[in-house]
């Protein structure tokens, strides 16, 4: 269908589910953008075309770019992934389930009381009853890692090893070292086959 549709829906009820997931993210005081409405406008008997409306937030940047950012130093860097981290945390505690975490559905803004971040696009989301159990969990941070990967900022800007900081900071006390381990080359096996099959 995304072929034929190209930046249109079939219906807007899609749009309409994304924007009540947004709206329950909200006010469990989850640190996503607040929604504050969609336009919809039926352009054929199938095709419909829809914004969504948001604040507009300054000084922001995808997380993928602010790695990317020269003159991040090392100890700012661990301050960024500690504060995605948390933010991906207190998601994962609420039940959140994002379809599609990457590198660029990761706002974030610098000030001088540290970072602020926020997800984004949630697009086929939906909510457990419950914190999420740690397979779930796990299964969205492999794929924010392997969109590091296509983006080049894994291994060129942030080391793998790099990257179990922000499993640390997300995982809280499910964090496991060995456990982590395994999940890290699992990863990078991971983007070796889907490199081998999408072009």
């Amino acid at each position: 269908m995304g072929a034929a549709l190209g930046k249109t829906f079939h219906s807007p009820m899609r749009a309409l589910k994304e924007l009540e997931a947004s709206a329950r993210a909200t006010s469990l005081g989850l640190p996503v953008p607040e929604m504050l409405g969609l336009t919809a406008r039926k352009i054929s008997p199938l095709k419909w075309q829809m914004e969504f409306w948001s604040w507009w937030i300054p000084d922001s940047m995808t997380f993928s770019l602010c790695l990317r950012k020269a003159g991040l130093s090392p100890e700012a860097r661990h301050t960024l992934l500690g504060a995605v981290g948390s933010s991906l945390r207190a998601c994962h505690e609420k039940g959140l389930v994002h379809r599609d975490l990457n590198a660029r559905n990761i706002i974030v803004m610098r000030s001088e009381s540290g970072w602020t971040t926020l997800v984004v696009d949630l697009d086929r989301s939906s909510f457990t009853p419950g914190p999420l159990p740690l397979g779930e969990r796990l299964r969205q941070l492999k794929r924010l890692y392997r969109s590091l990967a296509k983006e080049g900022v894994i291994p060129a800007v942030m080391p793998p090893e790099e990257y179990l900081g922000l499993l640390h900071s997300c995982l809280g006390p499910d964090y496991d070292a060995q456990r982590m381990s395994r999940f890290l080359l699992y990863s990078r096996l991971a983007v070796f086959w889907h490199r081998l099959f999408w072009r």
